[in-house]
């Protein structure tokens, strides 16, 4: 009986011991991430980089979540050059399937960003190739990134009916004003200046943006800008 109350009681230090690791790691881990995301908001690429290329950093995320999180850091600043390196590099990582998903994702956004093609012909062959069928939201990304494509390298006239659709039962903003844009995208292409025009108005009062209302009149002015 003692040999086992003696068993028992070196059970529980060993759970109580690594339950004490576990909490004190996750505090670590949440403190290193607050941490990041204080640099991140510095904006300042040296600094960040360094940050996600210290030794805490790369001991608790892996290679490919810290090239993930620069890559979106150069994308949302549009520093498109960099961040086609970093994807690239992130291709040759060893990756999991959901990891694929993600990079896949990333790339496409790049391909559209950088009118690269037959990048987005690779990012939709890394998805098409790693997703789950039966899994609906994985289906939902494919389906979306293939519309972008036949959008900005197909020029697909037949997406126009799709578009004018969700343009009117959508309730989002921010999504009514990607459908527009991609409308005027795709009148551009059928060499529709008129509906151009038209649309570009309708998005400025969607979307109440100095910043859109800018962009806007200034493809008004110019057509070009939507090639």
């Amino acid at each position: 009986e003692e040999v086992m109350t003696a068993g028992f009681i070196l059970v529980v230090i060993v759970v109580v011991l690594f339950l004490l690791s576990s909490y004190f790691k996750k505090r670590k881990d949440d403190k290193i991430v607050q941490k990041l995301y204080d640099i991140r908001k510095l904006n300042n690429k040296k600094v960040f980089f360094e940050a996600l290329d210290s030794f805490d950093v790369k001991s608790r995320f892996s290679a490919f979540t810290i090239a993930m999180m620069k890559l979106n850091y150069l994308l949302e600043r549009s520093d498109l050059k960099e961040a086609k390196d970093i994807y690239d590099e992130a291709t040759a990582l060893k990756m999991k399937r959901q990891d694929k998903i993600a990079l896949a994702e990333k790339g496409f956004e790049l391909a559209i960003k950088t009118k690269d093609q037959n990048l987005a012909d690779e990012a939709l062959k890394l998805l098409g190739d790693n997703m789950m069928t039966n899994d609906k939201s994985q289906k939902e990304l494919y389906s979306e990134l293939q519309d972008l494509y036949g959008v900005y390298f197909g020029h697909d006239l037949s997406l126009i009916a799709k578009y004018t659709n969700l343009l009117k039962s959508e309730k989002n903003v921010i999504k009514k004003g990607e459908y527009c844009y991609r409308l005027v995208k795709l009148y551009h292409y059928s060499d529709n200046s008129k509906k151009v025009d038209e649309i570009l108005t309708e998005s400025k009062a969607i979307m109440n943006s100095k910043v859109w209302n800018d962009k806007v009149d200034s493809i008004i002015k110019d057509h070009s800008l939507l090639t």
